[in-house]
């Protein structure tokens, strides 16, 4: 008992330094630190089950940087971290935690963390912190982060966050007559030990907007690809041939109504052609044999990897499937030299409503 009461009095004896640890914001000091991905209007078909995700944003991909750690009771260092769910720290999200239909989350780095309990993610870099009190404006010496004699008082770190939503219950167990808070903070960036009050001037935020753009369909589509298997096969590629010219396959995805399903409404079907590997830019994948993937719509327009964009539309008096026909075009990469021999690559094809 005696312990527990030192580290009470602890904690006490410290609660009035500000609740924030450092300043975080997008790619610069004093850039961006709100990032909102807007929910439209979803429809979640009526099959819908526990654990689906309904919503994901497109992905965002840029650099955080962090500075001005506030000095600590002693010298050493503090990482910038992404706290992962903060609504769980605020009064105000109770409320959306008692309605048991819903679960946000956050796609950090390629890992999905959902909205069930608070964490933080450190950096993989530290900033030095100097001391406060009998330690008053000291750094450790050397430095902890930067290992010599002068303190690292900043840091550069890449990050990818997607947002998302999931069915918390089967969509025919959803309470259609709930009603949400309008805007979620599902992720923000400051210091390992900052917790609390946010304080959106300094500390980079990623939130959902639209919560209430949430629907339940009476329908739902059976999706398909042509070919069957789901392979887009080029066979043989000349690799003196592709570094001028080339190769282009064809394949469709099939999007049926259920015919035991009412569908009396109108609705979209979203598709996303999703990959894990980091992506420079979104309209092509890296193969890693010196080849570039791109994935062409019918009309001529390519995809964005990892970005959703319409397949389809339904409606009560539509046709009851729909063919969306895709080509995969690959090319050379022209800082790359083309590498002989047998390649794959997987591509997870995402659907959503809307």
């Amino acid at each position: 008992m005696r312990y527990l009461l030192t580290v009470i009095a602890f904690i006490m004896g410290f609660s009035a330094l500000p609740v924030w640890a450092m300043n975080c914001y997008a790619e610069h000091e004093g850039g961006n630190t709100v990032v909102i991905g807007y929910v439209p209007r979803i429809a979640i078909p009526s099959d819908g089950k526990k654990g689906d995700k309904i919503w994901q944003s497109s992905e965002y991909f840029m650099n955080v940087f962090c500075n001005n750690a506030l000095p600590a009771p002693s010298p050493g260092e503090e990482y910038p971290s992404a706290w992962i769910n903060i609504m769980m720290l605020l009064a105000s999200g109770q409320d959306f935690y008692n309605q048991n239909s819903y679960t946000l989350g956050v796609t950090y780095n390629g890992v999905d963390y959902d909205s069930t309990s608070t964490r933080a993610i450190a950096a993989p870099e530290c900033i030095d912190v100097k001391g406060a009190g009998i330690y008053s404006n000291t750094y450790k010496n050397p430095a902890v982060c930067s290992g010599g004699p002068e303190p690292q008082l900043s840091v550069t770190f890449p990050v990818r966050v997607q947002l998302y939503i999931k069915l918390a219950k089967n969509a025919n167990k959803v309470n259609k007559k709930l009603v949400l808070p309008d805007e979620y903070i599902a992720l923000e960036f400051k210091g390992m030990s900052g917790t609390g009050t946010i304080d959106t001037d300094k500390n980079l935020t990623f939130r959902i907007r639209g919560l209430n753009n949430i629907h339940v369909l009476d329908c739902f589509v059976n999706v398909d690809l042509e070919p069957a298997d789901g392979v887009v096969d080029f066979g043989k590629i000349n690799s003196r041939t592709i570094k001028n010219t080339s190769v282009s396959e064809t394949f469709s995805v099939v999007m049926t109504k259920d015919p035991g399903a009412a569908c009396t409404e109108q609705f979209n079907i979203l598709g996303s052609f999703f990959t894990t590997d980091i992506l420079s830019d979104y309209s092509h994948l890296d193969i890693g044999n010196g080849l570039l993937l791109k994935i062409f719509h019918n009309d001529g327009t390519a995809t964005e990897f990892n970005r959703f964009s319409q397949f389809a539309s339904f409606s009560s008096s539509s046709a009851p499937s729909v063919t969306a026909p895709f080509r995969a075009e690959l090319s050379a990469n022209p800082a790359e030299t083309v590498v002989e021999g047998p390649f794959s690559k997987d591509v997870i094809l995402k659907i959503t409503y809307n």
